[in-house]
């Protein structure tokens, strides 16, 4: 017995294209998905593990380590570039500033309260070396108030007349309280411990690279 045959009419042949073309795509959509779904896998699977930073106590004499200075100027110059990151990013994803430093101490795998106790000993450096040219100031006061000092002496043991005499000593009072208190000053920030005098060293010999980051 012969089986009939049905005769292949343009539509049944565009039907069929229709459906091997859906069976395609539904093919690869599926295949897609797993390749997506293992690479999203493979990426949070691959990732390396971060260490992370012990608890920092800090040294006893409160002294930086060379290391810690360029450790802290390398976050600084990550820090700008992660800024200037933020402020090409929609308001929506913009960060807080705090925000961006912590990133950029971790990614140098610097604990936060390292990179604080860091920051905070910089400053303070950098204070220090401020005062220094204070200080230069101050020596050059203190030796023309000693030079005006001598001679109003000069002129005390010159002059006769009491009431001039009252007048000279009044200055001289003055000119010695004013010594006084400039010397004071000098001796209460020039006598320095020597963490503080070890971290001035330090501040001075990076001093570029710190105000530069800085800026």
């Amino acid at each position: 017995m012969k089986t009939a045959a049905y005769p292949l009419t343009p539509f049944t042949l565009l039907m069929l294209a229709v459906l091997f073309v859906l069976l395609s795509c539904n093919s690869n959509n599926h295949g897609g998905n797993d390749h997506d779904s293992n690479n999203h896998d493979s990426t949070n699977n691959d990732s390396t593990p971060k260490t992370t930073p012990k608890h920092f106590v800090p040294p006893d004499d409160n002294t930086l380590s060379e290391q810690q200075v360029l450790l802290y100027i390398e976050v600084k110059q990550r820090e700008k570039q992660l800024l200037v990151i933020n402020e090409n990013a929609p308001p929506a994803m913009s960060r807080h500033y705090n925000h961006i430093e912590t990133q950029a101490a971790q990614e140098s795998n610097l604990g936060i309260e390292e990179y604080l106790w860091i920051k905070n000993n910089i400053i303070n450096a950098g204070t220090q070396s401020m005062l220094n040219g204070y200080f230069e100031l101050n020596n050059k006061i203190i030796a023309l108030l000693e030079k005006t000092l001598a001679r109003r002496m000069e002129t005390r043991a010159l002059t006769e007349d009491p009431a001039e005499v009252e007048r000279i000593d009044i200055h001289i009072n003055e000119i010695k309280q004013q010594l006084l208190d400039f010397k004071l000053t000098t001796e209460k920030y020039t006598n320095r411990t020597e963490s503080v005098s070890s971290n001035l060293q330090l501040f001075e010999k990076y001093k570029t690279q710190l105000e530069s980051v800085s800026r």
